[in-house]
């Protein structure tokens, strides 16, 4: 498996409040998330879910942002998500992660998500999460992925997991439905709010 270091925009910190999330079906949630329990039980981080993040950021009224969720999904058509390749960074959001292959039908979702949340994102700062109140001249960075450990842990112990993990995290999936997550606070009290909103186009 090839390696990748790349400078990823880390959308949710502590004070994120709302994020849009796409979680992998059970049969490979399963998997991905007891390879993350297994390194966070091993390198001293947090537990979470396996998910790839379509959009962070947001802020507003729970039940409104619920509703802007289920209009999204029920306009969005299934599509594929292919992981391949880790991402390693000096950051502790960004110390490992798998990299989804940015697909057309992915960054139209993206493209999609950005639009009908545009009045819940918060203003402020230079990263990604950090939003406007008008839409962007420009497209914003966006570098779909998976992460696999939230810690501080030097190079050398994150190419040993690149090195244990090998190919076994390569997956390809089926996006039929996405969940609106609220991700302010400790990692750990991360959850889900509402309920997961299929797609029905």
């Amino acid at each position: 498996m090839k390696l990748l270091v790349s400078v990823v925009e880390y959308e949710m910190s502590q004070d994120a409040g709302y994020a849009l999330w796409i979680e992998p079906p059970a049969f490979l949630a399963v998997r991905l998330n007891a390879l993350i329990e297994a390194l966070s039980a091993q390198y001293g981080g947090p537990g979470f879910s396996a998910h790839v993040t379509v959009l962070g950021g947001l802020k507003g009224d729970e039940e409104d942002l619920l509703l802007a969720a289920g209009a999204l999904a029920s306009a969005m058509p299934p599509f594929e998500i292919r992981l391949s390749g880790v991402g390693r960074e000096d950051s502790f959001f960004r110390c490992l992660y798998l990299l989804a292959e940015p697909t057309s039908s992915l960054m139209e979702a993206r493209l999609r998500a950005e639009e009908a949340f545009l009045k819940f994102r918060a203003q402020g700062g230079s990263s990604e999460r950090s939003e406007r109140s008008e839409r962007p001249e420009k497209p914003e960075k966006y570098i779909p992925h998976l992460s696999l450990l939230y810690v501080d842990i030097d190079n050398s112990s994150k190419d040993a997991v690149i090195q244990s993990i090998g190919s076994a995290v390569t997956a390809n999936f089926t996006v039929e439905s996405m969940s609106l997550y609220r991700v302010d606070g400790d990692v750990p009290g991360w959850r889900r709010v509402g309920e997961v909103f299929p797609f029905t186009v």
